[in-house]
């Protein structure tokens, strides 16, 4: 090679390694892209395989009260290095109960080394079916599990298994493996706790809307009077009190023949003009229309009691 062309190589990779957010140029994108293929570690300087994901943005809440669909997946710009949505994810696993020989670690790695060739060509289902092979192989390799899961977009898994492979035996790949997925795996965190958090917010919400709803309907209730124009809550009371406190009336409601006309009266209003020429009947209904401040168009309201009868029988 031309000793200008390797000396301008040197002097791009010199760049990058001091300005690694270069990469991010739209220009140099095919050049990231390739690097990425080969399974190389973008600098962390870069806004590559670190950048911040993009949250999907949470729809609108319906006045359905329909679940949200917001939990949808999180958006990352690496997508399109991770297997489709709607291909099979359910992968073999391997036999942690077998004792591993030396032999199939070497054979692991030789299936890995084969699966980051074929992630170079951009074929990703036939990386996975090699890092497969790799983990029948070394069933105990957490990095392995943390490299087919980041090509099934598992980043979850990825994080813990890598966790797990440094807490038994701490290696420098694996360690740059989960700083390589850890900012995934903490947007997804940040994700579901947010959605949980709207989930509790809606619930309180439509907790404290069938709260006021029912205040509102029991304070309807008592302020509207009754099917027979008498007013209910407290004013019924105090109507009760003052009425059986007047001597004449209590004299009047004993007499059979005003009982028998209340009690027509109060499965019948209209039947009221049976009595308009009975004085007794008449002096006791406008005597309690004043009590009850012009509220008694006609007849008793429902169950009314009179001084000592029992309830009257409206059969």
């Amino acid at each position: 090679m031309d000793s200008k062309q390797l000396a301008l190589l040197k002097g791009f990779i010199k760049l990058i390694d001091e300005n690694p957010e270069t990469l991010d140029l739209p220009e140099l994108s095919f050049f990231k892209e390739w690097l990425l293929r080969l399974g190389a570690r973008i600098p962390t300087g870069s806004t590559g395989d670190h950048k911040e994901p993009h949250a999907a943005a949470p729809p609108k809440e319906s006045d359905s009260g329909a679940e949200e669909t917001s939990e949808s997946e999180i958006e990352f710009d690496d997508a399109d290095e991770v297997l489709p949505s709607d291909s099979d994810v359910n992968q073999e696993m391997g036999d942690e109960s077998v004792e591993i020989t030396e032999e199939m670690i070497d054979q692991a790695d030789g299936k890995r080394t084969e699966a980051q060739a074929k992630l170079s060509e951009g074929d990703i289902e036939g990386a996975i079916a090699l890092f497969t092979e790799a983990i029948k192989l070394n069933p105990t390799s957490a990095l392995l599990y943390a490299k087919r899961a980041r090509l099934l977009g598992e980043w979850e898994g990825a994080y813990n298994d890598l966790q797990l492979s440094l807490k038994l035996d701490y290696s420098d790949d694996a360690y740059q493996a989960m700083k390589d997925v850890e900012p995934k795996h903490k947007r997804i965190l940040e994700h579901n706790l947010k959605y949980q958090r709207k989930r509790e917010e809606k619930r309180e919400k439509e907790r404290r809307e069938r709260i006021k709803k029912a205040q509102e309907s029991r304070e309807r209730a008592q302020r509207e009077p009754d099917t027979f124009g008498m007013p209910t809550g407290e004013g019924m009371g105090d109507a009760f009190s003052s009425l059986f406190n007047d001597p004449e009336l209590i004299t009047l409601l004993e007499d059979p023949e005003v009982i028998k006309a209340f009690r027509e009266v109060s499965t019948n209003p209209a039947a009221m003009h049976k009595y308009e020429n009975n004085p007794r009947v008449k002096k006791v209904l406008d005597m309690m229309s004043k009590k009850f401040g012009g509220s008694m168009p006609g007849g008793m309201p429902s169950g009314f009691t009179m001084p000592g009868q029992s309830c009257p029988d409206l059969d």
